[in-house]
């Protein structure tokens, strides 16, 4: 063996080991932000599903005060307050791996229960990220979907629910896309 041969596989061995350095500094600051960022997240959401456990209170205190609401949604309402509430102080406080380690640990006590909440889960997730998709489509197109033009009479179209059964009015409210008074309309809204 040569020494130039000797030379240059010492260098990639060098640049190799350079390269697989740099890799596991990168590595652990990613890990390390995306950690931050579950954690700041998690915070955001603790406090938001604490704002709406007090609304959920709020309006289930209402419906206690409205003689006409069924007891039964004041108490649901109550309830999922409650619920709501002890999951976002169970979360405050608390770091991402400890709440990953609880996640495992369920999975593994209740794998039905995981994989039906998963699903549950993103279910719910898609229908948000479709709704935000189905407003963009809308907003883009002016207010026109499918290349007809919706019958508000306000042309304010930012205020249209993403929901593909429901149809806003001309007095400002919603009704259900396959109801209309307006003779020859009627059936989905797709």
């Amino acid at each position: 063996m040569t020494t130039q041969s000797r030379n240059s596989s010492g260098e990639t061995a060098a640049v190799a080991d350079e390269l697989k350095g740099d890799a596991a500094r990168l590595k652990g600051d990613v890990t390390a932000r995306a950690k931050q960022e579950a954690e700041t997240r998690m915070s955001q959401a603790a406090q938001l599903a604490g704002s709406a456990s007090s609304a959920l209170d709020t309006a289930a205190r209402d419906l206690r005060d409205n003689p006409d609401a069924p007891d039964w949604m004041a108490s649901a309402l109550q309830q999922a307050a409650r619920s709501i509430e002890g999951l976002a102080s169970h979360v405050e406080g608390r770091s991402i791996d400890q709440i990953g380690q609880e996640v495992a640990g369920f999975a593994r006590r209740n794998p039905g229960t995981f994989l039906a909440a998963s699903a549950a889960l993103g279910f719910a997730a898609s229908r948000v990220l479709r709704a935000g998709v189905d407003k963009k489509r809308h907003n883009r197109s002016g207010g026109q979907e499918d290349g007809q033009a919706q019958r508000t009479g306000s042309g304010d179209y930012a205020d249209w629910p993403a929901d593909e059964y429901v149809r806003p009015t001309t007095a400002g409210s919603y009704e259900p896309a396959f109801f209309s008074n307006e003779p020859g309309v009627g059936g989905t809204a797709r």
